[in-house]
């Protein structure tokens, strides 16, 4: 078998992608929410993504209109996005998507941390 494999198809790249709290960012309109973007940085083009963290209880970000479609998984704690007056509560263990051009409120009932990822990546300003 040769470097390509079986297929003859090229192998695939492969980034690991950790959470380090060192990489996160402060969202200066989303109080107790910090953010990372390493799937971007990473060199997809195609596929945005990260980690998001709320700090505790009553962290939220409102009013967030999605020029992209998300999947949110949360990996601890609970997330509960609000879009249209419907609320969703996302517990650990459990993803939802949400659709691009929707308008969300994400909030936090306590200490939350979920990974993101979003199509098409995020534009560079966000």
């Amino acid at each position: 078998m040769n470097a390509a494999g079986a297929s003859g198809r090229s192998p695939s790249r492969v980034w690991p992608v950790e959470d380090d709290p060192a990489g996160h960012h402060e969202v200066p309109r989303a109080p107790g929410l910090s953010v990372s973007a390493h799937v971007s940085e990473a060199g997809s083009a195609a596929l945005g993504g990260g980690f998001m963290r709320f700090s505790g209880a009553g962290g939220a970000l409102r009013g967030w209109t999605l020029t992209y479609d998300e999947v949110v998984y949360v990996i601890e704690g609970e997330l509960v996005i609000v879009a249209d007056g419907e609320e969703v509560r996302v517990p650990a263990g459990s993803a939802c998507l949400i659709e691009a051009g929707a308008t969300v409120d994400y909030l936090a009932t306590g200490a939350m941390r979920g990974f993101v990822v979003v199509h098409p990546r995020w534009p560079a300003t966000e």
